[in-house]
Order: structure tokens, then C-alpha cells, then sequence
């Protein structure tokens, strides 16, 4: 048997503000080593460790019939999924340098265009998005989360992509207070219309990486001091929060 442990909801439709649901529960047959999530026309496969799966799956907006299954055994979920309609929301912004193709640093074969990097962004956001409720349910909190802008493609959070004046090399020159204090005035001017009312989550794509002389005994300031580019820094400008990341790992962020 599939035992459904979260949603918590003993109603015959679940609804969720988020498109990312995250499934979990336990089997009561021990040898049930992995568990088919069968959500439209996609299928999945999740593992099954000591009884106990975890699952994500992508909704679509309205009703979403979502079966879990393992030979005959099976369960069926109803989830509906509400995008709330709310002036107060968080924009992802991927920013491209000044004169840069918007790439960002990976190892040699994996895709690291523009497209790879809002979609890693974009599922990344989902995530946060999605925990965020599940934990805030286990503090009795209700199912409370964030909101994003869609991208109806991928039914995730959309990353609009922001194209800076500054070239990488005048980026790396800047001190972190300094980068993300241009960067926030870059995109303050140009979201002036609704800069009171939304959160910018701004992600960089030319951090570069050097670690040519790493080695075991290297610390976290090592690290940074052979990163050019690096920031992570959330402050308040003109009363609206602003997060800049600037990181070498994108290639590592999932995508689908």
C-alpha cells in the first residue's frame, strides 16, 4: 500500500499557490524499492529508501490528477493550482554584463547559455518557493510561501534577463558593497514602476573562478580570494529588498 503523508489534507482536492508539489509518504511492502509519479503526460520515478519516498512534480494551473504507483499498487492526488494574482511578488533576474555573450563559467559539455541559466534559475526559485511552504506547515504556519511571476512554458518562476552597463572587468574591479550598490541603482531605474512593491533576486553571469593552486588546505576565504566577481549580499534600497548572487556553480543548479 501507498501511504500519502504530506499534503496533509484529507479533502478530495488539495490546493496549492505553488506550481512545484512536493509529495511524500512511506509504502507499507518493504521490497517496493522506487514509485512512479504519473502527473499528466509525464512520468517520473522517485526511490524508496527504508519505506520512505519523496517526490516533486510539476502542476499545471487548474486541476492536476496525479497518480503514484508501483505494480498494483497505486494512489491518486487531486491538486489544484492557483497562481495568486498579487501586486507583491520576487523577480529573478539573470544580468549579463556589459559586452559579454551571457554565459556563465561550467566545465567543458555542459550547456551554459543564457537559456540553461534562467531555466536553472527558474527551477532553483521553485524550490526555495516550494520548501518554504512545507516548512512553514510544519510550524503550524499554514502553507504560506513567496510569490514568482510564471513563465507558462515551464509552469516555474519566470527569470527575466537584465543586461548591465558595466563589463565584467569594471564588475571585478568594484568592491561587493560597491557592485551590488551600481546594481541596485541600475535596477531601480529600470523597474522604477513597481520597485516599491517587488523583491529582485539578481543573479550574475560573469563570476570567474580560478582554482588552478587549490588544495586540501584551502578555507572559504581562499576560495573567495580566487573567485572574481564574487558577491551574495541582500540590503535595502529605496525601501525595497534587493538580493544579488554572484556564483561559479550554475552549471550544478538543476534544470528541466
Amino acid at each position: 500500500m501507498i501511504i500519502l503523508d504530506y499534503p496533509r489534507n484529507d479533502t478530495k482536492y488539495i490546493y496549492l499557490t505553488y506550481s512545484l508539489a512536493y509529495l511524500a509518504g512511506h509504502v507499507t511492502n518493504q521490497l517496493i524499492d522506487h514509485i512512479d509519479v504519473i502527473g499528466g503526460p509525464a512520468i517520473q520515478s522517485w526511490p524508496v529508501v527504508k519505506g520512505v519516498f519523496k517526490s516533486l512534480v510539476i502542476l499545471e494551473s487548474g486541476v492536476n490528477s496525479v497518480k503514484l504507483k508501483h505494480g498494483y499498487y497505486s494512489k491518486t492526488v487531486v491538486l489544484v493550482y492557483s497562481p495568486p494574482s498579487s501586486l507583491y511578488y520576487i523577480q529573478p533576474l539573470y544580468v549579463i554584463c556589459k559586452n559579454s555573450d551571457g554565459i556563465f563559467q561550467s566545465p567543458a559539455g555542459k550547456d551554459n547559455s543564457i537559456r540553461s541559466a534562467v531555466r536553472r534559475i527558474g527551477l532553483g526559485c521553485a524550490l526555495l518557493q516550494t520548501f518554504t511552504a512545507v516548512n512553514m506547515e510544519d510550524y503550524n504556519l499554514g502553507a504560506a510561501t513567496f510569490t514568482f511571476p510564471i513563465d507558462e512554458t515551464f509552469n516555474l518562476p519566470q527569470c527575466n534577463i537584465f543586461h548591465s552597463s558595466y563589463t565584467a572587468e569594471e564588475m571585478y574591479s568594484m568592491s561587493t558593497h560597491e557592485l551590488w550598490r551600481n546594481l541596485a541603482k541600475e535596477i531601480a531605474k529600470a523597474y522604477d514602476h513597481n520597485f516599491n512593491h517587488v523583491k529582485y533576486l539578481a543573479f550574475i553571469s560573469c563570476t570567474s573562478y580560478d582554482g588552478t593552486n587549490y588544495n586540501d588546505r584551502w578555507r572559504h576565504s581562499d576560495v573567495i580570494r580566487a573567485t572574481k566577481g564574487y558577491i551574495a549580499v541582500g540590503k535595502v534600497l529605496y525601501a525595497s529588498p534587493m538580493c544579488v548572487q554572484l556564483r561559479v556553480c550554475y552549471h550544478s543548479y538543476s534544470y528541466c
